[in-house]
């Protein structure tokens, strides 16, 4: 019956450490770009950044004790103005910035990819907003690969 425990013990131990070691790859990658803490006296801690042509985006929302965080975010991409097309009202038109956003609710701790929203984007404008359920700590990060 020991046997069985520390085997056990061990297989979970090497999980945790495989776990741990799949993260830190997945996050090499990844550069944090910004971050932000609760504003004084409220429950709401925001985000905001712009990055310069990204090739992936994403946030992570921790909070001490653990809780469940209201999420608001959008992301705002455009292309490089390039040479102007004339559309067939006669009017040049280059690249319009595309928006996309969202609202969801969580426990943290919380990891979501965003969308890039147009192909190769010169740059996007990133907004992150965490609304605390009650009384604590909070900490946004918003990350570009």
């Amino acid at each position: 019956m020991s046997n069985s425990l520390a085997f056990r013990g061990l297989l979970l131990s090497v999980l945790a450490g495989v776990i741990g070691v799949s993260a830190s790859w997945a996050a090499a990658d990844s550069k944090v770009i910004a971050h932000a803490g609760l504003i004084k006296g409220h429950l709401i801690a925001t985000a905001q950044v712009t990055a310069k042509a990204p090739k992936a985006l994403s946030f992570t929302i921790t909070s001490k004790p653990a809780q469940k965080v209201k999420v608001d975010w959008s992301v705002v991409c455009a292309k490089p103005l390039g040479k102007p097309v004339i559309n067939a009202e006669g009017q040049a038109v280059t690249s319009l910035p595309q928006e996309k956003e969202g609202i969801f609710s969580a426990t943290t701790p919380i990891t979501r990819p965003l969308p890039i929203t147009v192909k190769h984007p010169a740059a996007c404008i990133v907004n992150v907003y965490g609304t605390l359920s009650k009384h604590g700590t909070e900490l946004i990060r918003i990350l570009q690969d």
